[in-house]
C-alpha cells in the first residue's frame, strides 16, 4: 500500500523517499488557495515541510485505498498554533502517485 509508504516517508522526514512515490508528470491541485503546483513545485514545499520543526502531521488515517486512489485525513498544526484538518484524494496511476487534490479546513 502506498499509503504505509508516504507515512513512513513523512514520518522519517524523508524528501526523497516521499518523492519517489510521486510520478514525474505529477500534479498537486489545492483547492484552499485555487493553484496547481508541478512536481518541482510540490518538492520544494515537501522539502521546506520536511525540514520545520514546526510542523506536525497529526491524526494521519487511511480513509480509502486501491488501485486508482489513496485517500487520506490528517491534522496539519502549524508554528503559528494554528491547525487545518485536511483531506487528500492521491490518484495513482502505475503504482505511483499522480495527482493529489487538497481541501483544509481551520480548525479554531
Amino acid at each position: 500500500m502506498l499509503f504505509d509508504k508516504l507515512v513512513a516517508a513523512q514520518n522519517a522526514r524523508d524528501t526523497a523517499a516521499l518523492l519517489s512515490l510521486v510520478a514525474e508528470d505529477f500534479v498537486m491541485v489545492s483547492h484552499q488557495q485555487g493553484i496547481e503546483r508541478t512536481k518541482a513545485d510540490f518538492h520544494a514545499m515537501v522539502d521546506a515541510m520536511m525540514s520545520s520543526d514546526n510542523l506536525e502531521i497529526q491524526d494521519q488515517r487511511l480513509v480509502y485505498e486501491n488501485d486508482e486512489i489513496l485517500v487520506e485525513h490528517s491534522v496539519v498544526a502549524f508554528a503559528d498554533g494554528s491547525k487545518e484538518a485536511v483531506l487528500a484524494a492521491w490518484h495513482k496511476r502505475d503504482g505511483q502517485l499522480a495527482r493529489v487534490e487538497t481541501g483544509a479546513t481551520p480548525i479554531p
